[in-house]
């Protein structure tokens, strides 16, 4: 069995609400990860807010809150 390996990485954490082409820009030119703090948003929203702000699909990586996870509706339902 191979062992993993473990790759540090740098983010930044910002509000839904910065979302831009810039934070994108940024993230891609220095290396880093733009991650979105969608926590306090309830999972109903995040799709249609995710359509808004970002119609080029440049989020990959969010943070929510462990029962919005533990809330989402299965993949096969």
């Amino acid at each position: 069995m191979l062992a993993e390996e473990h790759v540090p990485i740098i983010a930044f954490v910002w509000r839904p609400g910065e979302i831009s082409p810039h934070v994108s820009g940024m993230a891609q030119r220095t290396g880093s990860r733009a991650i979105f703090d969608f926590s306090t948003l309830g999972a109903e929203t995040w799709n249609s807010f995710f359509q808004k702000a970002d119609p080029a699909g440049h989020i990959s990586d969010i943070k929510i809150s462990a029962s919005a996870l533990m809330n989402l509706p299965s993949a096969g339902s």
